[in-house]
C-alpha cells in the first residue's frame, strides 16, 4: 500500500497588527527623509534670492500705460492677485506719486506696498512687504519704441529663514503665471481704452 505524500503546512498568514505597524514604520521613515530634505536644502542649498519677471509689447505711449500703473485705484483693473482671490480688501492710502501706498489683507495673507518712483516716461519702482516679514523690490518699467512701449513686470526678493527659502524657490512658478496674465490684461486695458 503506498503512502500518499506530505502535504506542506499552509503559510501562517501575518497578523493584520504585524501589517499595520510595518506600514506606519516605512509611513515614519518617509517623513523623516522628507523633513531632513527640507531642512537640509533650507539650511545648506537654498540661497532664499528669487527674481521674476515677465515683458509685453502694447501699442500706447508710456504716459497711456501710466494711467492705469502710476494710480493705484487703477490697479484691479489689470491686476491678476485681487481677482483670483476675492478675500483680498485693499486700502489705498495715496493713490499717485511718490510715497503712493495701499495694504491689503485677505486669506492669502496680509501686505503692503509703497512707490519709491514714479515717472509717466519710464514707469515705477516699489517696496512691498508680505506678512510683515517678506520684503520685496517691484517694478513696472516702460520702454518706448516708436508707436510702441515695451512693459517689463519685475519682483526681486530675498528670504533668509527656512520656510521663506523654500517660498523663494517656488515663487517663479507661482507668481510668473501671475505676471503673465497681468501684462496681458494690462496691454488688453489700454490698447482698448477701456477706462471704468
Amino acid at each position: 500500500m503506498s503512502q500518499s505524500p506530505p502535504v506542506a503546512p499552509a503559510p501562517m498568514e501575518r497578523p493584520r497588527r504585524s501589517r499595520i505597524a510595518s506600514g506606519a514604520k516605512v509611513l515614519f521613515i518617509v517623513l523623516l527623509l522628507l523633513a531632513a530634505v527640507f531642512l537640509i536644502g533650507g539650511l545648506f542649498i537654498l540661497d532664499g534670492k528669487y527674481d521674476v519677471s515677465r515683458s509685453i509689447t502694447i501699442k500706447a505711449s508710456p504716459e497711456a500705460i501710466h494711467e492705469q500703473v502710476g494710480d493705484l485705484r487703477a490697479w484691479p483693473k489689470w491686476l491678476p492677485f485681487t481677482k483670483h482671490d476675492t478675500s483680498v480688501v485693499t486700502k489705498i492710502e495715496q493713490p499717485t506719486g511718490v510715497g503712493a501706498k495701499q495694504t491689503w489683507t485677505g486669506k492669502s495673507g496680509n501686505g503692503r506696498l509703497e512707490f519709491t518712483t514714479s515717472s509717466a516716461e519710464s514707469g515705477i519702482e516699489f517696496d512691498m512687504v508680505f506678512d510683515e516679514k517678506y520684503a520685496s523690490k517691484g517694478m513696472l518699467k516702460y520702454k518706448a519704441a516708436g508707436a510702441e512701449t515695451e512693459v517689463t513686470w519685475r519682483m526681486q526678493g530675498q528670504n533668509d529663514d527656512l520656510v521663506g527659502k523654500w517660498f523663494a524657490a517656488v515663487t517663479p512658478y507661482m507668481i510668473g503665471p501671475m505676471f503673465e496674465e497681468g501684462v496681458q490684461d494690462l496691454k488688453k486695458l489700454v490698447e482698448g481704452g477701456a477706462t471704468k
